[in-house]
């Protein structure tokens, strides 16, 4: 048994059939049974229960598939671990970031990085903080730079900085004639509410007595502040979010009665591999913050 043969194994799991499996794989599909059959021959036993159009594993299928998957993420993370020694910072980062934050990364990160670094390359994905844990654990990235609060006890948590939430809108809406407003002065408004900040911002107005007008919930604090540019309403984001604000009648404002801050995290797994490039990029944020 080697990798190779591991690798086909798991392809076919994952394709469903050998067919699809051998199209994916860029080979004959004779080349690709033969090879299941010296793995079953190998081992005494039947991976799979072959149906008319699809594969179903058998249990000792569903054994070898699950160790498969970790023997070859441990031999990709072998290959990567050496080269890195022999390339300092060069190669590939796979990385997270929420909506909300993207700006922060670039700015903090990714940019005076790249200049120091020009021949480093990214894979970057933009998820809401629960999907990134789930790409961290998948092995597919290597970091991400999140919000708290989250829950997962496998992950090392760096905090980077705590934010103030803020109300953003267009002044040709509202207007403001305060340093800072209360959250009665929102009372009755159209609220764009980030869904991120939805269950705890909710549970505040109640405190407060204050029933929310909320027009829209939205997964992206991006959104929110496009709506909000566009007179749809007020939203309340993250302070580095403001950074999205383009037009030039939409404003932000603190609110005084909100007793909540958001604080932006890198997250990454426990005893797993951390490139060089990677934990230079790392670095490169928290010593710009």
């Amino acid at each position: 048994m080697d990798i190779r043969e591991l690798q086909y194994f798991v392809t076919i799991v994952q394709e469903g059939n050998i067919s699809k499996a051998a199209k994916t794989l860029n080979i004959s599909q004779p080349p690709l049974s033969h090879a299941i059959k010296l793995l079953e021959e190998e081992l005494n036993t039947k991976l799979f229960i072959r149906g008319s159009r699809n594969i179903t594993l058998t249990e000792t299928g569903k054994v070898l598939y699950s160790k498969a998957l970790n023997l070859i993420e441990l031999h990709k993370q072998s290959i990567k671990e050496i080269n890195d020694i022999e390339k300092n910072v060069r190669g590939n980062i796979a990385f997270g970031c929420i909506s909300s934050a993207h700006m922060f990364l670039l700015e903090k990160g990714v940019l005076p990085f790249y200049l120091k670094n020009p021949q480093v390359s990214y894979e970057l994905y933009e998820k809401n903080t629960y999907e990134l844990i789930e790409l961290i654990n998948a092995n597919l990235i290597d970091f991400a730079l999140v919000r708290n609060p989250f829950l997962s006890t496998d992950l090392i948590v760096e905090k980077l900085q705590d934010e103030k939430l803020v109300a953003v809108y267009n002044q040709k809406q509202y207007t403001f004639n305060k340093e800072k407003i209360s959250l009665n002065d929102l009372k009755d408004k159209p609220l764009i509410f980030y869904r991120r900040f939805y269950s705890v911002l909710e549970s505040i107005f109640q405190k407060k007595l204050i029933v929310p007008k909320i027009v829209c919930k939205c997964d992206d604090a991006r959104s929110a502040i496009l709506w909000a540019s566009k007179k749809m309403g007020i939203t309340i984001v993250p302070y580095s979010a403001t950074k999205y604000i383009t037009d030039r009648n939409t404003k932000f404002i603190e609110i005084k009665d909100l007793d909540i801050n958001s604080d932006m995290a890198i997250i990454y797994k426990k005893n797993h591999y951390l490139s060089n490039s990677a934990k230079a990029l790392i670095q490169t944020i928290k010593d710009n913050l």
